[in-house]
C-alpha cells in the first residue's frame, strides 16, 4: 500500500489503514525494545493516556511544512528511528565511536524526542484549522491550541516525560535537546564550541540530529510533489468503516467532526 493517497493529483494525506497500521508499528516497536526496560511502565503510561491522539496527531500544523495531516507524527517517529538505526550502521561502519548507545536509547530518543507535540492531558497541541481562507492561502491545516500554554517543543516533551517520571540519561537528555541542529539558536552555544572543553563528548547528537533532519527533509519533499494541502480524516468517508475501531473515541470524533 502506498503511503500517500493522491486525490485529484493535488491533496494528499494518510490512508487510514495507513494510520492505524503505523500506531500497530508502534506498539510492537515499543513492546520489542522496551520489554526488559526499568522505565517501560512509565512510558506505557504515557501510551495508555495519550492513545487515541497519538494515533492521529499530525507532526506540524502547516502544509509546507512536515506531516502536516493526520497520523502524521506516529509516521514521522517511526521515520526517525528507523533512519536513526541506519546511521548507527554507517557510523559504526566508519568506525566512529558512538560509545553505550544501545537498541532502548535508539527507540527511546527516536519516538519520544518530540512527544510535547501531544500537549497535555486535557487539551491537544494541535487543533484542526476550520478558515478556509487560512487553509488555502496559508497552508494551515491546524491551529495550536490557544488552551496550553506556550512552551518549545523541547520543553514541552521533557515536562511531559517528568510528569510520568521517565528516567533520562545525560546523553539521552542532550540528543532530544539537540536534535533540531545547529540552526536553532538555543543549540548554538553546544554545536558553536571552540575549547575542546565545550566540546560535545559524544557523537550521538550529531547522528540524531542527521536522522532527524534527513526523516523531515524526506517528508517535505514528499509534500513538494503535490500542489494543494493534505487531506485530513474528515474528508475521506470513513464513518461506517472507523465506527468499530479501536483508535476511534470521543476525542478524534470531536476533532474531526465524525
Amino acid at each position: 500500500m502506498q503511503e500517500l493517497v493522491f486525490v485529484e493529483s493535488t491533496h494528499y494525506g494518510l490512508e487510514f489503514d495507513k494510520i492505524e497500521s503505523n500506531y500497530k508499528r508502534f506498539e510492537e516497536l515499543f513492546d520489542l525494545h522496551l520489554k526488559d526496560s526499568s522505565r517501560r511502565d512509565c512510558l506505557y503510561a504515557i501510551k495508555k493516556d495519550f492513545d487515541e491522539r497519538l494515533a492521529i496527531c499530525p507532526a506540524s500544523s502547516h502544509a509546507h511544512f512536515h506531516n502536516a495531516f493526520d497520523g502524521g507524527l506516529v509516521d514521522h517517529l517511526i521515520r526517525v528511528f528507523e533512519y536513526a538505526n541506519k546511521f548507527k550502521k554507517l557510523y559504526q561502519h566508519l568506525e566512529i565511536e558512538l560509545g553505550d548507545f544501545d537498541d532502548e536509547s535508539v527507540f527511546f530518543v527516536s519516538m519520544f524526542h518530540c512527544i510535547g507535540k501531544l500537549g497535555t492531558r486535557d487539551n491537544p497541541y494541535y487543533t484542526k484549522c476550520t478558515n478556509d481562507w487560512h487553509i488555502k492561502n496559508q497552508g494551515k491545516i491546524y491551529e495550536i491550541n490557544s488552551n496550553v500554554q506556550y512552551m518549545t517543543e523541547f520543553d514541552r516533551t521533557m515536562f511531559l516525560l517528568n510528569q510520568y517520571s521517565v528516567p533520562i540519561s545525560e546523553l539521552e537528555y542532550l540528543t532530544i535537546r539537540l536534535s533540531g541542529g545547529a540552526h536553532d539558536e538555543m543549540n548554538k552555544q553546544y554545536f558553536n564550541q571552540y575549547s575542546k572543553e565545550g566540546q560535545l563528548k559524544s557523537n550521538v547528537p550529531y547522528l540524531f540530529n542527521m536522522a532527524k533532519t534527513s526523516a523531515i527533509r524526506y517528508e517535505y519533499t514528499r509534500h513538494a510533489k503535490c500542489d494543494d494541502v493534505p487531506v485530513t480524516l474528515s474528508n475521506y468517508k470513513l464513518k461506517k468503516k472507523i465506527s468499530n475501531n479501536k483508535l476511534v473515541g470521543d476525542e478524534f470524533r470531536k476533532a474531526f467532526g465524525l
